[in-house]
């Protein structure tokens, strides 16, 4: 047997494609009972804000499950203290319950908005040290319509 680290996007089909087959044939919810037989990337986009025409901040999203993750934010220095993180926020809660989405979920670390997290709603599920070494992740979830299984 021969173990190998690459990005091969054959190889990448092949795991992917088998996971979702199996995740339809073995999944016991309603989820995985209705696809269809070919898995979907992530599509990643962003939601933005601009004021006076100028990009001023954002966060980059994808779908996965039936939540919205938040990959990356950003808002620029002179602008932090605004509301435009929490007007951004309102806005991706917004697109969650017009897509019937289950929630929003986000990492974030200690010197990063662990605060603004907290600020706008989230539950802290997690707090994982040295990841990496010397910081601590977070992860949160806000669950938008209304929590299911837990």
């Amino acid at each position: 047997m021969e173990i190998e680290i690459s990005n091969n996007n054959e190889n990448y089909q092949y795991i992917s494609r088998g996971l979702h087959i199996y995740n339809n044939e073995h999944g016991n919810t309603e989820y995985f009972k209705n696809r269809d037989e070919k898995p979907k990337e992530k599509e990643v986009f962003g939601c933005y804000a601009f004021e006076d025409g100028e990009l001023v901040g954002g966060m980059v999203v994808y779908e996965e499950l039936q939540w919205l993750h938040i990959q990356k934010t950003f808002i620029s220095d002179k602008h932090r203290g605004k509301n435009i993180g929490s007007a951004i926020f309102k806005r991706l809660e917004e697109y969650v319950r017009q897509r019937n989405l289950v929630g929003i979920k986000v990492e974030t670390l200690d010197f990063q908005a662990k605060g603004f997290y907290e600020k706008v709603g989230c539950k802290l599920l997690y707090e994982l040290k040295d990841c990496p070494r010397g910081n601590i992740e977070y992860g949160f979830v806000k669950y938008i319509g209304g929590e299911k299984n837990g």
